[in-house]
């Protein structure tokens, strides 16, 4: 995207919008002007025309993303801010409008005010899907090329499906170690493995491969979980270092190194094991209810 105006439509402004129109700024792969968010009275057809804005929002999560920016009119090559009427809640009339995209397509709005008028400008982020391809409600696909939507190639359809459904094999996998590992944990506690003589079964929280498969779904992560996925790789970390040093001491006593007996050992190493698992169990409870699968 471009340096002249933010990534982010929290941080627009109408100093922004003021520098597009000065700039001429023209459409291109990440912005697209409308005069309004609703048919103008002049349109016979309003169904196509809701539908063909329904497109433009398709063809941006479907591609990297833009902005699509209401109450902009061009006229004579220049644009010009005319605005929107005030309402209420103008996102509602977006929110209706992409009801039927699937996956539903995800956006951000951003009210701007005209200074000395009482209109706005409507500022929509759109975010790039996760889950391509996107359909319309009447299943078309559509991406953005250039400055324009065009209909999805058969070919690159073809692709984004395959992907999709790499994504929705590799969420599975996780989903499978999610629940895995969670299982055993349940089981430990309902033998009330705390303090007893017996080996700690470290071998049974495969976290390896729970590992494995989150780095797999990187790109399935918002910001919003990203935090959960840090705290689990650190919290199986930290039982990694349990068998170690566990395995560690077990050596000292081929040495006659370590004090403790092998029992007390066995029990002082389920007792931390277990609190570090229900720990583990925790996380990966609010992760697995976050991730969707694709």
């Amino acid at each position: 995207m471009s340096e002249i105006y933010p990534q982010k439509v929290a941080d627009w402004s109408y100093n922004v919008i003021q520098k597009l129109i000065d700039l001429n700024y023209e459409e291109d792969q990440y912005i697209e002007y409308k005069e309004t968010l609703r048919p103008p009275r002049n349109i016979s057809n309003r169904r196509e025309w809701k539908a063909d804005l329904e497109h433009e929002f398709c063809a941006l999560a479907n591609a990297n993303g833009g902005f699509i920016i209401f109450g902009i009119k061009e006229e004579d090559d220049k644009k010009k801010a005319i605005g929107l009427p005030k309402e209420k809640d103008l996102d509602l009339v977006i929110t209706e409008l992409v009801k039927h995209t699937t996956p539903l397509v995800s956006f951000e709005p951003k009210s701007i005010g005209i200074p000395n008028s009482d209109k706005v400008i409507l500022a929509v982020k759109v975010n790039e899907s996760n889950n391509k391809p996107v359909s319309s409600s009447r299943s078309a696909y559509y991406i953005r090329i250039g400055s324009s939507k065009q209909p999805i190639p058969r070919n690159l359809l073809m692709d984004l499906f395959v992907s999709h459904e790499l994504k929705q094999q590799r969420c599975r996998r996780l989903l499978y170690e999610i629940n895995t590992i969670i299982q055993v944990i349940n089981e430990w506690d309902s033998r009330n493995i705390q303090r007893k003589a017996i080996l700690p079964e470290y071998c049974k929280l495969d976290v390896e491969s729970l590992k494995e498969a989150i780095r797999e779904n990187y790109d399935l992560y918002g910001d919003d979980i990203n935090y959960i996925i840090d705290n689990i790789i650190r919290q199986t970390n930290d039982i990694k270092g349990l068998e170690k040093t566990f395995e560690y001491n077990l050596k000292m006593f081929e040495f006659k190194l370590e004090r403790r007996d092998p029992n007390r050992l066995c029990e002082d190493n389920n007792e931390a094991l277990f609190h570090e698992a229900q720990r583990l169990k925790k996380l990966l409870e609010q992760l697995k209810e976050r991730i969707r699968l694709p």
